[in-house]
Order: C-alpha cells, then structure tokens, then sequence
C-alpha cells in the first residue's frame, strides 16, 4: 500500500478532468487531513512522554 500513499503527477501529455477531480480532491484532502492529525498526536504523545520524566524535586 505504500506504493500508492505518496504520489504525483509528472510527464502529463493530455488530461481531461471531469466530475470525478472533486472526489480525488476530497480523497486528497482527507488523507492529507488524517496525515496531519497523525503527525499532531505523535507530537502530543512525545511532548506529554517528555513532561513526564521532568524531576521537579
């Protein structure tokens, strides 16, 4: 799946788009979406892992 979860367009000779772009723009969007709200938690997780092991006396 890997293969498929980053990608761009390169070499376009011809491209005709259609009412089906929005659904690629909106599967784009959530996935990007959900990318981001992944990177946040692992942010979250590791700030609230870090101010954990802080010794206050």
């Amino acid at each position: 799946m890997k293969d498929y979860s980053e990608w761009q367009f390169s070499d376009v000779k011809g491209f005709r788009a259609g009412d089906w772009m929005q659904d690629v723009l909106d599967m784009a969007a959530q996935i990007e979406t959900h990318r981001q709200r992944s990177m946040n938690q692992f942010v979250d997780d590791r700030a609230r892992k870090a101010a954990d092991e802080i010794d206050l006396g």
